[in-house]
């Protein structure tokens, strides 16, 4: 219960914070959703009072007319005040998720990429996925609660004056619906984990059915059928995993209905007995019939209410640790960032990914002179990302530490940090934006320094391709009228990217894995025209793109085993001659190839 009171406190200061006065016409909602049925209930009985005493029809319609006037305006207002907070709930929602949006972007790396820290964000993510998600109905269940209780209140000191035995029932009926929403919050985390499963299997194939690179599969591989038996299969998984709560509720709503029934045939034996004895007359009557079916939706709700607000509080947690996570890097006070020509030096450097038993990066060292181009080598999982992210201020290392011109990196403000790098990575990501705001990412726009960029990098003849020019959209799943950028075009902008940002260390890690070997050479050739004065990293699985670099390293099992120049590791005829001589013969075979099958069509078109 302390849980709750802390949360209760919490999601009440986070309303404070955007809104105070939402209080205040919460309050005035309350006390309008609690008076419209008390206020009905009561014309029904003065209409019967008045028919019944024979008041003139004038003085009839007159208090007829005030009645309705009242509730009229009422509902008015009650109505006004539902389209008020539809309005500020989807306002406060959206608010705080632009606050948990703010704060993703700027967590550390490492608080992100976790399958701890991904469930932090999935979670507090979903309390503002929509309007009927927590942040979305806060202030209704609030005024639902605060009705009922209200309501409730005054429903049972109106029939406790005719009989305090309705207080007893009404006690048992509260007892008996507490009790089943308790059973109901402790098989909640029994079956909660599994549905979570379950929907996240469900929304992964939701996915996949509208995924455009998975459409050209479905329809050649005939994986419709497969998909819908996959559907069919999690659909009958959700409801197996229901099946006990659905039991449970089933027990509750009997229970209910069994103890308004009992309520009230009770109501109508004793006013019948009270009509009879004249200790109640007609009018009254209703009022008290009335005030028991008033009082039972009163009850039922406030239970629900209760039950629901608790469950809801427990997942403010979810919010709470998210928002509130300890930062890993430093936020704080940094020395200046270098002036000068920048050197990297790693000492003994180790990282271990979360939940990973062997090192990626072991005991590493090495110094990367000011200036220098040194291009990062190995097969498949030697490490060669992690020490980019490493070096960039993505990662942490376990052990060892890394110096910029002699500085620790932590002694460095992780934000300002980042203004070093220039970086392109192979999994390269397109925002639903234009080509230009592509390129400049939010920095400061700067005309001559935008022009100069685009005829460096080539974009300059590509925007002449289209009629939009950098106004061009490049995600078509979001725009129709955005265009398709081929891999070598969107190297092309993601260079551009690079050079307009102009930061003193270029990093390019496998952006042009997808390339062939001519259009990969050609983009790292554009690239070391404008590293002149730069420290560059370039990381590359095929190593015919890194002969122009200063100085390799060759990565293998998360250490550096060789080092030197391209001529230098060939000569030494380790790990890098035996990758390079492969990837050459590979290169090799594919072009005698291609020269055999092109005499072979030469020959077949002189036979016709």
């Amino acid at each position: 219960m302390k849980k709750q009171w802390y949360y209760l406190k919490y999601i009440g200061k986070e309303i404070t914070e955007h809104k105070a006065v939402l209080w205040f016409w919460l309050l005035v909602r309350v006390v309008v959703q609690t008076a419209l049925p008390f206020l009905q209930l009561l014309l029904s009985a003065n209409v019967i009072q008045w028919l019944l005493e024979g008041v003139a029809i004038e003085y009839y319609l007159l208090k007829l007319a005030l009645w309705l006037g009242i509730i009229c305006v009422l509902e008015v207002i009650k109505s006004l005040l539902e389209l008020y907070f539809d309005k500020e709930n989807d306002i406060f929602r959206m608010t705080v998720m632009a606050k948990i949006n703010q704060l993703l972007y700027k967590l550390d790396y490492p608080l992100i990429i976790s399958e701890e820290g991904q469930e932090n964000f999935d979670k507090a993510g979903n309390l503002v996925a929509s309007p009927a998600q927590l942040f979305g109905r806060i202030t209704q269940e609030f005024s639902r609660l605060f009705t009922a209780f209200l309501g409730m209140v005054m429903y049972i000191g109106l029939i406790a004056q005719v009989d305090k035995l309705y207080l007893v029932l009404i006690v048992l009926l509260v007892i008996g619906l507490l009790i089943f929403k308790r059973l109901q919050k402790r098989l909640a985390p029994q079956i909660s984990a599994a549905v979570s499963v379950n929907n996240k299997r469900n929304s992964y194939i939701r996915r996949l059915y509208g995924d455009l690179r998975l459409a050209k599969d479905i329809r050649l591989y005939q994986m419709a059928n497969w998909f819908s038996e996959i559907k069919a299969s999690i659909t009958q998984d959700y409801y197996q995993l229901m099946q006990p709560k659905k039991k449970l509720m089933l027990a509750e709503n009997t229970f209910l209905s069994v103890g308004i029934i009992l309520l009230t045939i009770f109501a109508y034996i004793q006013s019948v007995r009270l009509i009879a004895n004249q200790e109640l007359v007609v009018s009254e009557f209703v009022v008290h019939v009335g005030a028991i079916t008033l009082l039972a939706g009163t009850i039922t709700e406030f239970v629900n209410q209760i039950a629901t607000l608790d469950q809801d509080l427990l997942q403010m947690k979810y919010y709470d640790e998210f928002m509130n996570q300890t930062p890993i890097f430093n936020h704080g006070e940094g020395v200046s960032l270098p002036t000068e020509a920048i050197t990297v030096e790693l000492r003994n450097v180790s990282y271990t990914y979360p939940n990973q038993n062997t090192p990626t990066i072991h005991d590493m060292s090495v110094v990367i002179q000011a200036g220098e181009k040194l291009a990062v080598v190995g097969e498949n999982g030697a490490g060669k990302t992690t020490l980019i992210k490493l070096i960039c201020g993505l990662l942490q290392p376990d052990e060892g530490e890394i110096l910029i011109n002699g500085q620790p990196q932590a002694a460095y403000n992780i934000h300002e940090y980042y203004q070093l790098f220039s970086t392109v990575f192979q999994d390269s990501f397109l925002l639903t934006y234009t080509i230009r705001d592509t390129i400049i990412q939010g920095l400061p726009f700067d005309a001559a320094r935008y022009a100069t960029v685009l005829e460096q990098s080539g974009v300059e003849r590509l925007l002449a391709k289209f009629p939009d020019g950098d106004q061009t959209h490049i995600v078509r799943q979001v725009n129709s009228e955005a265009v398709q950028l081929s891999g070598g075009q969107l190297q092309k902008v993601k260079l551009a990217q690079a050079l307009y940002k102009d930061a003193p260390i270029l990093i390019l890690d496998e952006p042009t894995a997808a390339l062939d070997p001519i259009a990969e050479d050609e983009i790292y050739q554009d690239y070391l025209r404008f590293s002149d004065n730069k420290l560059s990293l370039f990381i590359s699985h095929r190593l015919s793109s890194t002969r122009f670099c200063d100085r390799i390293i060759y990565l293998a099992g998360g250490e550096i085993t060789e080092v030197g120049t391209h001529a230098e590791l060939m000569a030494a005829k380790e790990n890098y001659y035996r990758l390079y001589e492969a990837q050459a013969y590979y290169y090799r075979e594919n072009i005698e190839h291609e020269v055999v099958e092109e005499e072979e069509v030469i020959e077949v078109g002189g036979l016709i």
